[in-house]
């Protein structure tokens, strides 16, 4: 099992660097006064190893570790070097402070070296991990089998046979089974109940079924009384369409005759209009000149378009010139504001920016120095005088008023401290604003001068551009209308626009021409429509139909539609009988859907209820068996023990189902522990507490045992009692304590001091008290 050879703590509570080399073959002893830390070096232990283990008390929490006092730039770390199986290691655990989302959090990072070989791609997790490997046991199981907690012994001795069950099942792990088997009780418990409280029954199915088998029949029977008058329906509907059909087509030639003798009359009178039309435009078309009126559209088209380039060149240049004389404002207004800012801006914000992060360094600092020290004073004002405890290391106070006014001072100080320091922050803060302000206006006036330079040399290219393009426009206008280049460019422009107007009238008159022509065809294709629409309505006006036969069309449609109706109406009588006969039918097999599936949840719910019965049955029987096996092991490793240190008139320790532990005398004997003397009782219950950690660590008996203040609170003769059956067990131990006895056995001595909070508890090597005990 692990054998710790060395523990290094940095920056853990109020520990600021310490080292202990705990021997493997004999006694370390850690001493000091109540409130100094020695836990702490016990914790690191298990937090290097393990990292935090829920459930234990005093275990080391990432967010409450780090000392006040330590800068964030200094690591929270604990390193624990130890030997396993003839191999060495060096398992590192630590934490650094860093700025998430404008907060401070503790980012953890872990390394594993292996004979002196440091190991890849360790992270907290898989340290933990590999440490669970290596030791076949997890952290909670670790700290049961190896460490002994003060108030452990007295709780197995004189404790309730309550609080006897609850140590030994949580230092072997039954705690959580013991959960289980409470949570599956309620659970059965409750799944019963609720069982029997659902409705359901195989009657009630029956009775739904027999209701859906008489709404089937009748359903059967008026669906097919509905298809008998189906059938009538569509014979009649035959008739009936068949009779209106022949009526609509002696009306329809009756119609059309009439309306072909109108479409007549219509014809004529359209043909003379148009034969008239068509000589008015015979007549307009002999007056018209002759034009080639594609020739005069091309020339009026090239000359507007010249017209329309040279006004818009003029516009440019007006808008380039008016560009430059902008831009060369702007340049000087620029080059004004970019000399008037001092040159040593930069200089004077770093100086600033460097004080402001210094003080707010000293305020982070003195901010965690307040909260410290105010959770200490509220921990100590919360007990009362006669329970006061130890902010740190929870032991007894015999006068917590001292260390409380002590407490109170130190954080007034701070408080007058944190305000001198927030006014140097405020002030340094306002200086910084207004000098980066300075540098951003300056910065920005550079940058505008430079903008500016460029723009006006953009916008002179841009004038003599657009110039260039405009004269060469001129120059195109002038030999098409005649002009001299040189001539002012309004005025060429007024020239061409008088040619473009005169073009324009000869376009007007050729299109006119045109009109006319396409209008005379499209009349004379008109008057060959017209003619041959009348003489088709002169044909269909001879079709005309007597009037008896439309009445006689109409009166058999009629008749044959009446005798539809009433087939039609028995029809849809037939139907919404049938389809209320379906939706009796379709309701009463959801009835009995929804009986089947109450009968169904019921028996699910009755087969789970059982199911979980007999689950809390199985773990209640793994329960009694794994105690059974358990206390017997646990017993004979304590009578081992017992017999190993010489109990006197005691041979072995008992404990089982009842949870009272108990001594066998020699005469076979059994007698409960609280029963017995201090001495005897404290050795006992020494035996019970290693005999629980040879049960977890299956009887190897191996491993380092770390006891804390195992002695506290007991006579001069007890303590000299459990003393002597330390010396006598020859395990490997490191013992926290301030009675002397614990010094005179050890074979190494480490003195724990605390001068004050700033400087924070210091751990020095005091020297070899006697030579190893040899470990069996």
């Amino acid at each position: 099992m692990l054998l710790p050879t060395r523990i290094e703590v940095r920056n853990i509570r109020s520990i600021p660097h310490a080292v202990i080399e705990p021997l493997g073959d004999g006694i370390t002893a850690l001493t000091g006064p109540i409130g100094v830390g020695k836990s702490t070096m016990f914790n690191a232990v298990l937090w290097a190893c393990y990292g935090e283990v829920g459930g234990i008390p005093g275990a080391l929490v990432q967010s409450e570790m780090r000392r006040t006092g330590s800068g964030d730039d200094e690591p929270v770390e604990a390193t624990v070097e130890f030997e396993l199986n003839g191999d060495t290691y060096r398992a590192v655990r630590r934490l650094r402070s860093r700025s998430r989302g404008g907060k401070k959090v503790e980012v953890a990072s872990a390394e594993l070296w292996i004979n002196g070989i440091e190991q890849p791609q360790i992270t907290p997790s898989k340290l933990t991990e590999k440490v669970e490997t290596l030791t076949g046991l997890s952290g909670r199981a670790y700290s049961g089998a190896f460490f002994c907690a003060q108030n452990h012994l007295p709780a197995l001795a004189e404790g309730t046979p309550a609080e006897v069950q609850r140590i030994i099942e949580d230092q072997t792990g039954l705690s959580s089974l013991t959960g289980k088997i409470d949570t599956a009780r309620s659970t059965a418990k409750d799944a019963q109940v609720a069982a029997d409280a659902l409705p359901g029954s195989v009657e009630e199915v029956e009775s739904a079924q027999g209701e859906v088998d008489a709404a089937q029949s009748e359903g059967e029977r008026l669906w097919a009384e509905f298809e008998t008058a189906k059938a009538r329906s569509a014979k009649t509907r035959e008739l009936w369409e068949a009779a209106r059909a022949e009526h609509q087509a002696v009306a329809s030639r009756q119609r059309a005759a009439t309306q072909a003798q109108v479409q007549l009359a219509e014809a004529e009178a359209r043909i003379e209009a148009v034969t008239e039309q068509i000589a008015d435009l015979d007549t307009e078309a002999e007056r018209l000149p002759a034009v080639n009126v594609e020739q005069v559209k091309r020339d009026a088209a090239t000359l507007r378009d010249l017209i329309a380039t040279a006004q818009r060149a003029q516009h440019l240049v007006g808008t380039a010139a008016d560009g430059v004389a902008d831009a060369g404002a702007s340049v000087a207004v620029a080059t004004e504001a970019a000399g008037g800012f001092s040159g040593a801006l930069d200089t004077r914000l770093a100086e600033a920016t460097s004080r402001l992060t210094k003080a707010q360094n000293d305020m982070g600092a003195l901010h965690g120095e307040y909260e410290r020290l105010t959770r200490a004073i509220d921990t100590i004002r919360a007990s009362g005088p006669d329970t006061a405890e130890c902010p740190t290391c929870t032991q007894r106070l015999a006068d917590a008023r001292v260390l409380l006014v002590d407490l109170i001072a130190q954080r007034d100080a701070t408080t007058s401290r944190g305000t001198a320091t927030r006014a140097a922050v405020e002030e340094t803060e306002a200086q910084v604003r207004d000098l980066a302000a300075q540098v951003k206006a300056r910065d920005e006036a550079l940058a505008e001068q430079q903008r500016a330079t460029a723009a006006a040399g953009t916008a002179q290219a841009r004038l003599d551009a657009t110039r260039a393009e405009a004269q060469k426009t001129l120059t195109s206008l002038t030999r098409v209308t005649g002009g001299d280049p040189d001539d002012d460019p309004a005025g060429t422009i007024e020239q061409g626009q008088q040619q473009l107007d005169a073009t324009a009238a000869q376009v007007a008159t050729a299109d006119r021409a045109a009109t006319v022509a396409e209008q005379v065809t499209a009349r004379r294709a008109a008057l060959a429509d017209l003619n041959r629409t009348r003489e088709e309505a002169r044909t269909r006006a001879h079709d005309v139909v007597p009037d008896d036969d439309v009445v006689a069309a109409e009166t058999h449609a009629t008749d044959t539609h009446a005798t539809h109706s009433v087939e039609e109406a028995a029809r849809q009588k037939a139907e919404t009988e049938a389809k209320v006969a379906a939706e009796r039918s379709r309701s009463a097999e959801a009835a009995r859907d929804r009986a089947a599936a109450t009968l169904e949840k019921k028996a699910e719910a009755l087969t789970k209820a059982d199911t979980l019965r007999h689950a809390h049955q199985i773990l209640t029987a793994l329960r009694r068996d794994l105690l059974a096996d358990y206390t017997a092991t646990i017993s004979d490793a304590a009578s081992h023990l017992m017999d190993q240190v010489g109990g006197g008139d005691h041979i072995g320790v008992v404990i089982d189902a009842t949870w009272v532990p108990r001594v066998v005398l020699a005469t076979g004997e059994e007698r409960p522990m609280r029963v017995l003397s201090g001495g005897e009782k404290a050795r006992a219950a020494l035996c019970l507490r290693l005999g629980i950690a040879d049960q977890i660590t299956a009887g190897s008996g191996a491993g380092m045992v770390f006891a804390d203040e195992i002695t506290a609170n007991q006579d001069e003769g007890t303590t000299q009692d459990v003393v002597d059956l330390i010396r006598g067990l020859g395990r490997p131990m490191v013992l926290i304590g301030h009675a002397p006895q614990i010094a005179q056995i050890a074979n190494r001595v480490y003195v724990c001091e605390k001068s004050d909070e700033a400087t924070g508890t210091s751990i020095g090597f005091a020297g070899v008290a006697q030579a190893p005990v040899p470990v069996p």
